[in-house]
């Protein structure tokens, strides 16, 4: 059960490849490669999740297969797989009104997470059935960038924060896992020590 929600052990990779072609009934002719890693370890009564993401796209491709740095949220079932496409999405960033997205045909995105186990405890429960509980405590730090041509790591977007996170169960199976957060650029924490807006969204526990 802790493997579920807060796992100390175990690594992955998945590498895919995605081609199109205007020749079999098509309208692009593009390449794009995925590149998609994580690890757990045990730290003391800890876990620390390291991920990192790499993507590349050549040719001409659709608006929907565009690289870069958004800040929009993600759609995660059981806190591991995502229907339809995962985007690079730094906890705690927005885009200011009068700026545009950071893309290119490149784009990578780091995380790395100091996690607490979870709480065998439920917070809310009806009919033995819907269970609202496993609590835990996390402490991140999220830095993604998209370019084209040259990278530049001083132009990275980098965020950190803390989140609260809990899961929606279904008798003791988990549907979703919901962070309750705050995070904001390191650049903001260091200037001042205002506490950012706090945001609700479904929350990550191994990418596969």
């Amino acid at each position: 059960r802790k493997n579920t929600y807060s796992p100390n052990q175990g690594y992955g990779l998945d590498f895919s490849l995605k081609k199109a072609s205007s020749r079999i009934m098509g309208r692009f002719d593009y390449l794009k490669v995925e590149l998609d890693s994580y690890k757990n370890s045990k730290v003391g009564p800890f876990s620390l999740f390291s991920r990192l993401r790499l993507e590349s796209i050549e040719g001409e491709y659709p608006n929907q297969d565009s690289l870069g740095i958004f800040d929009i949220p993600n759609f995660y079932v059981a806190g591991v797989s995502t229907p339809g496409r995962e985007y690079m999405s730094p906890r705690g960033y927005i885009k200011r009104p009068w700026s545009k997205y950071k893309t290119g045909t490149r784009a990578m995105m780091a995380t790395l997470e100091l996690r607490t186990s979870a709480l065998p405890v439920s917070i809310f429960e009806v009919l033995k059935i819907f269970k609202i509980g496993m609590p835990s405590l996390v402490i991140f730090a999220d830095i993604g960038n998209a370019w084209t041509n040259i990278f530049d790591l001083n132009k990275s977007v980098t965020t950190s924060g803390a989140e609260i996170r809990f899961s929606f169960n279904i008798i003791s199976e988990p549907l979703f896992i919901f962070s309750y957060g705050w995070a904001q650029d390191v650049e903001k924490w260091a200037k001042n020590s205002n506490i950012p807006e706090p945001y609700l969204q479904l929350s990550l526990v191994n990418s596969f």
